[in-house]
């Protein structure tokens, strides 16, 4: 039986016998006397991933059918990774490696961790206003005005945007295969003028070097 499957006995590597009982699977028990058991050891390059596997004392059939299993395993999830929709997060690694030669990148960082806590588990298709309310509440709720939350829902219009145009999988398709949605910004209330006095005036300028201070005065 061995010699009639090669392909499957190239597979496994064989180790001298023994008789230790306790480490017998249940069905090596039940396998016929008259096919030999031996310590097996699955170790297999399928597709680019590597599959191992200790059978411990198992007769030629079974692992066979164990290889065949694995290899079906594997062949299913590099299959489903193939056509993974990409996360938020995935989308925010990419656009914060992209940002690191930026004056801005420390702010981008808090803004992504930001949004990570709320849709950095999301689909990137399933981010838009809805799925960004509970963010939008939790800042106000914390007393946050509304044009700082509107910076961070910036960053995330900034990444749905080159999620649709910019970032494709292997096979060319964009990570985003429809057009962004759009996102709502909040109403900001713009801050009234403020004009300084004397005495914040004179503190203004004694913080300026010497060689700045006659060029205001």
């Amino acid at each position: 039986m061995i010699d009639s499957l090669p392909t499957f006995a190239a597979a496994f590597e064989n180790a001298p016998p023994t008789y230790r009982r306790s480490s017998w699977p249940r069905h090596a028990h039940q396998a016929s006397p008259s096919i030999p058991r031996v310590c097996r050891t699955i170790n297999k390059e399928h597709r680019g991933a590597r599959i191992f596997a200790r059978l411990g004392l198992v007769g030629q059939e079974y692992a066979e059918r164990r290889l065949a299993k694995e290899l079906e395993r594997l062949d299913w999830e590099l299959e489903r990774n193939a056509h993974a929709r990409p996360l938020f997060s995935d989308c925010a690694k990419r656009f914060l490696l992209e940002s690191k030669y930026k004056r801005s990148r420390a702010d981008i960082a808090w803004h992504l961790e930001m949004l990570s806590r709320y849709v950095g588990d999301l689909e990137i298709r399933k981010v838009h206003d809805e799925t960004l309310r509970p963010l939008i509440e939790a800042r106000l709720a914390d007393g946050v005005s509304a044009t700082t939350i509107n910076r961070t829902l910036e960053v995330a219009h900034t990444i749905l945007h080159r999620a649709a145009r910019a970032y494709r999988d292997r096979d060319g398709f964009p990570w985003l295969e429809t057009a962004p949605p759009l996102i709502t910004m909040l109403r900001e209330s713009p801050r009234l003028p403020h004009p300084i006095n004397w005495d914040e005036q004179d503190r203004i300028f004694r913080r300026l070097p010497d060689h700045r201070q006659h060029r205001v005065t």
